[in-house]
C-alpha cells in the first residue's frame, strides 16, 4: 500500500499537529515496513524530527515545485497530482483539511479532525478565522471516504456541528512520543531541574497560553492550597493572554515568588519535567483529547484533570477531577494528592496501566485498518 500525507504541519509544526502528524507517519512505517509513506509539504523545513522520520526507508518527502504558491498547491491539484505520481492509493489529511477534486481523483481519503475549539469558545477567534476553520472541515468530512477523529468527544462534535452521519466516522486515540516510554532516572531529574532553574517541588501545567486552557485557574487555587512551599510551573510562550490576564492574576495573588513560566523546553527534558512534579494539572475547559495527561501517565506523575471535555474520557479512572469553574474545588483536590501519599500512589499506578491504551502500534493498526476498508469500499 502507498499513502500520501498532507504533510505540513509533520514538516513545519514542532508541536501540536505537528507531533500528531509525525507519529502518526512514523509509527504507520514502523509497525508495516512493508507499505511506502509520502509526505507532502508546500514548503521544506529541515528538522532533527523530520530526518528521523526520512531515515526510516519507507518514507519519502515530496516538496511542492513552487513554495511560494505552496499553499494553491496544498489546496487543489496540484498536492493531488504529487499524490498521484507517487501512485498512491491513501490520501489522509491529518489536520482537518482535504484537498478540493479529491473524490474525482481515484484515491481514498481519509481526513482527521482534532476538535472544534473555535466554536466552543467563538469570542476568541476571528469571524474569518472561524468561518475558515468549519468551511474547510466541512468539506473535508463531506468528501473523506473515512473520517477519523481522535475522541468519541470530538466524533459527537463532528455529528452535531457539521451534521454528518456517526456511521462515517472513526475514533483513533493518538499516542505519546517515544521520549516518554521510558521512564526518567532522578539523575536526569535533577539534572533538568538544574537546566531550567526549576524549584525542588512544583506542579506543572502544560499547554498554549490561551483562554480555553483556564490556566488562571490554577493560579487561584495556588493561592489557597494548603502547601505554600510549592510552586506552579507553567510550560508556555509568554503571549498577550500572559501578559494581559495570567500575570495580572499572579501579582494581585502575590505569586510572583512562585509562578514560572517556561517557554521552552527541549523534547528531551519533557518526561524528566514531568516525573519531577508532585502533579500536572490539566483545568482545560475543552479539549479534543489531552496529551499532557498520557504523557503524565507514562512519567508516574499524578494527573489531575477538568471535567467536561474528552478529558474525562481520556483519564478515566486514573486521574482526579475537578469543576473547571471551582478554584477550591481545584486547591482541595490538589491538597488531597499532595498529603496523601496513598493516593498519589493510586493515581500513579493507575495511570500507568492508562497510558496502555493508547501505545503508537494500536494507533497505526487502527489507522491502517481504515486505510484498507477504505480501499475495498472504492472497488
Amino acid at each position: 500500500m502507498i499513502v500520501s500525507f498532507d504533510g505540513k504541519r509533520a514538516v513545519n509544526n514542532m508541536t501540536g499537529l505537528g507531533n500528531y502528524s509525525r507519529r502518526v507517519i512514523g509509527a504507520l512505517a514502523k509497525k508495516y515496513p512493508s507499505d511506502n509513506y509520502v509526505v507532502l509539504a508546500p514548503r521544506m523545513k529541515p528538522s532533527v524530527e523530520l530526518n528521523e522520520l526520512l531515515l526510516m526507508g519507507n518514507v519519502e518527502l515530496d516538496v511542492a515545485p513552487h513554495p511560494k504558491l505552496g499553499h494553491l498547491w496544498r489546496s487543489g491539484k496540484g498536492i493531488i497530482k504529487s499524490a498521484k505520481s507517487r501512485s498512491s492509493e491513501v490520501f489522509h489529511g491529518l489536520s482537518a483539511e482535504l484537498p478540493f477534486g479529491i473524490g474525482r481523483s481515484g484515491m481514498a481519503s481519509i481526513v482527521t479532525i482534532h476538535d472544534f475549539i473555535y466554536h466552543h469558545f467563538p469570542q476568541h477567534y476571528s469571524f474569518i478565522d472561524r468561518n475558515i476553520y468549519y468551511r474547510k472541515a466541512l468539506h473535508a468530512c463531506k468528501v473523506a471516504d473515512t473520517i477519523v477523529t481522535v475522541s468519541n468527544y470530538t466524533k459527537q462534535d463532528v455529528v452535531n456541528i457539521l451534521g454528518i452521519n456517526p456511521d462515517k466516522i472513526k475514533v483513533v486515540y493518538p499516542c505519546v512520543g517515544e521520549n516518554y516510554l521510558n521512564l526518567p532516572t532522578s539523575s536526569e531529574i535533577v539534572e533538568m531541574k538544574k537546566q531550567l532553574g526549576l524549584p525542588a517541588r512544583y506542579i506543572l501545567a502544560v499547554g498554549r497560553l490561551v483562554y480555553h486552557k483556564n490556566l488562571i485557574l490554577a493560579i487561584e487555587s495556588l493561592s489557597i492550597l494548603n502547601d505554600k512551599n510549592i510552586s506552579l510551573v507553567i510550560v508556555g510562550q509568554e503571549n498577550s493572554y500572559w501578559r494581559n490576564t495570567l500575570y495580572p492574576t499572579i501579582v494581585k495573588y502575590n505569586l510572583t515568588d512562585r509562578v514560572l513560566l517556561v517557554p521552552r523546553v527541549d523534547s528531551r527534558w519533557m518526561p524528566a519535567l514531568y516525573a519531577g512534579a508532585q502533579a500536572v494539572v490539566f483545568p482545560s475547559f475543552c479539549e479534543g483529547f489531552g496529551l499532557p495527561v498520557l504523557e503524565a501517565n507514562h512519567c508516574k506523575t499524578p494527573v489531575l484533570c477538568a471535567t467536561g471535555s474528552a478529558l474525562d474520557e481520556v483519564g478515566g479512572e486514573a486521574v482526579s477531577f475537578f469543576n473547571p469553574n471551582d478554584a477550591r474545588d481545584l486547591a482541595q483536590s490538589l491538597d488531597r494528592v499532595l498529603e496523601d501519599v496513598q493516593l498519589s500512589n493510586i493515581l500513579k499506578e493507575k495511570g500507568q496501566i492508562n497510558a496502555q491504551r493508547f501505545t503508537p502500534m494500536k494507533m497505526a493498526e487502527d489507522l491502517h485498518n481504515i486505510y484498507e476498508n477504505a480501499l475495498l469500499s472504492k472497488q
